[in-house]
């Protein structure tokens, strides 16, 4: 395992979070209304869960782009990884649908885990 490229990419998926979420901005704003999620600086729990959760998910997908390192394209590795976005996907609509977020807050959701594993993928290909 890469420990460098793991933390790398686990702090950048999490900074694209912020930055995706961001109640000033469109996203963080729809978010927030479909989700019935209210947003606290003040509270580092879910924020030190949500870097816990990058980080196992980056060594996951280090693992595994291992092997796409000899003669991998960074677009062969940005298919794969947005393929393996779809799986939590998927699980996260099945679950969403019972709590009560609405289809907006979920197409935020699954638009920002196929991008978060898209960037730790490349980052993880690129920094070996």
């Amino acid at each position: 395992m890469g420990l460098l490229q793991v933390v790398v990419s686990a702090i950048a998926a999490q900074l694209l979070g912020y930055v995706w979420y961001l109640p000033d901005l469109p996203l963080g704003q729809i978010w927030c209304k479909h989700a019935n999620a209210r947003l606290s600086r003040k509270d580092s729990v879910p924020m030190l869960i949500a870097f816990i959760c990058k980080l196992l998910t980056a060594i996951l997908l280090d693992d595994y782009f291992r092997s796409f390192i000899a003669g991998g394209s960074y677009s062969v590795v940005s298919h794969n990884a947005l393929w393996f976005s779809v799986i939590p996907s998927l699980t996260y609509v099945a679950h969403a649908c019972f709590i009560g977020h609405g289809w907006p807050a979920m197409i935020v959701d699954i638009g920002y885990d196929a991008a978060s594993f898209v960037l730790m993928a490349l980052i993880i290909v690129h920094l070996y």
